[in-house]
């Protein structure tokens, strides 16, 4: 793996949560940088693959989250399959490395996605697999096979909308997301 991709993963370590409070989107620079890290990660070794994942910390995981999030209403809004896989591969980099409610609650999104444009989620949950750290191969077997109704983003404390620019977006339903 270059050298570089490896220096990215550590220069995320700058950024907090409180930086994107009140945006809660990522930069247009963060959002390359993530896209980047995501397509070297497909193109690694396992072994590269293992070592970006141990590079996600706890703090730095939302990155990766919210990197997700946004992807997966971008996919939505341009029925893009390169932006849900882009949304996925995010969340398999990320690991479940912090909260794994908060994963959780992201892989709803990217389903729903997958679903909302025509692509099967449980295949595609499904086909990520291999190339996913143990945790979370076993996390995307486990939502792929779950009850459908457990799969809705209404179960995970949130519906769809629209953002400031009338796009899809995923909105909280008051439950707390």
């Amino acid at each position: 793996m270059r050298d570089e991709v490896l220096e990215e993963l550590v220069k995320l370590r700058k950024f907090k949560p409180f930086d994107f409070m009140k945006s809660r989107t990522l930069t247009p620079e963060l959002i390359e940088i993530i896209t980047t890290l995501c397509k070297e990660y497909v193109a690694g070794s396992e072994e590269d693959r293992a070592k970006m994942r141990s590079l996600v910390t706890s703090e730095t995981s939302f990155l990766f989250l919210m990197f997700s999030r946004q992807l997966a209403e971008m996919a939505v809004q341009y029925n893009s399959e390169e932006y849900l896989k882009q949304s996925l591969i995010a969340l398999l980099v990320e690991d479940c490395k912090g909260d794994a409610r908060d994963t959780m609650v992201s892989m709803s999104a990217v389903f729903h996605s997958a679903e909302k444009i025509g692509i099967r989620g449980n295949e595609f949950f499904l086909s990520m697999a291999s190339i996913s750290g143990a945790e979370m191969s076993q996390q995307l077997q486990w939502f792929a096979l779950r009850d459908p109704a457990n799969q809705n983003i209404r179960s995970f404390g949130f519906r769809e909308g629209k953002n400031q620019d009338a796009k899809f977006a995923y909105v909280g339903d008051g439950s707390g997301w």
